[in-house]
């Protein structure tokens, strides 16, 4: 299986990606639905510069490429999706 090529993005956390911003939280750190969004263009661009008529084949390679334990990888994907950790 041939893997999608590198792609690099860069991008300057300002106060309009803060959680409080955004809407995900009262912290003024980075929220996640920014965070999802900067995520979602990396794999675009990762994709479109590979494009081509064959349907691509997806594996997932958070795991081994975080170098994280699978239980690691099992919190680290629930915190991503639970949303919102403060009291609104």
């Amino acid at each position: 299986m041939s893997h999608p090529e590198p792609a690099t993005m860069t991008y300057v956390v300002t106060d309009d990606d803060t959680a409080a911003a955004v809407g995900s939280g009262s912290l003024p750190v980075l929220g996640t639905p920014r965070l999802l969004a900067w995520l979602e263009a990396a794999t675009c661009a990762c994709l479109s510069a590979s494009s081509s008529s064959r349907v691509s084949r997806f594996e997932h390679n958070f795991q081994r490429a975080s170098g994280m334990t699978e239980p690691e990888s099992v919190v680290m994907g629930l915190l991503m999706l639970r949303g919102a950790q403060t009291a609104a």
